[in-house]
């Protein structure tokens, strides 16, 4: 429970909730000393916009809890929003609330990318294809649709399908608090990203299924096409005629066959044909040679 200390100063205020904050964790003197002058500082910044801010009528104690959170997060340091509800003694949801219009009118989420969040939440091998998914996603209409809205919301969601997609383990509770969106929107957002997704430096495994396989290298595809037209010919007569009977030979007995049928057909046609080819005649038909005895 919540303390009320409104007789400290305001720097013990700070140091107080810094502690509280970070739970003794691993932080050095000088990333203490750090955090408390960046509370500090948002607290003076937030004065000014003391108008929207007390429309949520907050309390003394979320006011300062709100500006250590975003001071250890913006060192790095994850506060999960338990452990600052429970310091701040306030409902969770106005918590979320005035943490994420602090940090608004602060511009503290400006800056944030999909690397620095994946790294954050320990989900390294979605930030490539969560990467392409934002660009795509918002080279479509993010930029007109969603105008104004922060990028936080964008980077969370696709990290989130990124996951999904690559059935890795998705962190939903910690990006849907990074996020600052209710659980609806967080959902809506989701399937309207979904089909922006597309595999990124994934090859297609080959199928069992007898289907031909497709190969990286050009000389084992054309090795393949060899064995696919040898295969085929075994069971295709003309195919397999073409392939054992050279080119020029095919050609020469095509042009004889239809001069025999010219001949048996139209004889007129058939000596005007054959004065015009008379050089080709030899060609087409070759004198058949002689026998010639043997000497016993």
């Amino acid at each position: 429970m919540a303390t009320r200390t409104r007789g400290m100063s305001e720097g013990v205020q700070v140091e107080k909730y810094v502690d509280v904050l970070a739970n003794n964790s691993s932080l050095s003197t000088n990333q203490r000393n750090e955090a408390v002058q960046h509370a500090q500082e948002f607290l003076r910044k937030l004065k000014s916009h003391e108008q929207s801010l007390n429309a949520l009528k907050p309390s003394f104690e979320v006011r300062y809890v709100v500006a250590c959170d975003l001071a250890l997060t913006l060192l790095g340091h994850h506060v999960s929003q338990e452990r600052g509800v429970n310091a701040s003694g306030c409902p969770a949801k106005l918590y979320q609330t005035y943490k994420a219009l602090a940090s608004s009118l602060l511009q503290l989420e400006s800056g944030v990318t999909v690397k620095d969040m994946g790294i954050r939440l320990g989900v390294e091998e979605a930030i490539p294809a969560a990467s392409e998914l934002l660009a795509c996603f918002k080279s479509q209409f993010g930029n007109d649709v969603y105008e104004g809205v922060p990028d936080d919301q964008f980077v969370a969601c696709a990290l989130y399908v990124a996951c999904l997609k690559l059935k890795m383990r998705a962190p939903k509770r910690e990006l849907l608090q990074l996020s600052k969106l209710k659980a609806a929107g967080f959902a809506q957002l989701n399937e309207q990203m979904t089909p922006f997704y597309k595999p990124v430096g994934k090859l297609t495994t080959p199928s069992r299924s007898g289907k031909r396989k497709v190969n990286a290298h050009p000389a084992s595809s054309l090795a393949n096409d060899d064995e696919d037209h040898q295969s085929t010919s075994k069971t295709s007569p003309v195919t397999s005629c073409l392939a054992a009977e050279d080119f020029e030979a095919f050609r020469l007995r095509t042009l004889r066959t239809a001069f025999e049928e010219l001949k048996s057909t139209d004889e007129a046609k058939y000596t005007k044909f054959v004065a015009q080819f008379q050089e080709h005649l030899p060609e087409l038909f070759p004198p058949s040679p002689k026998r010639t005895r043997k000497c016993k």
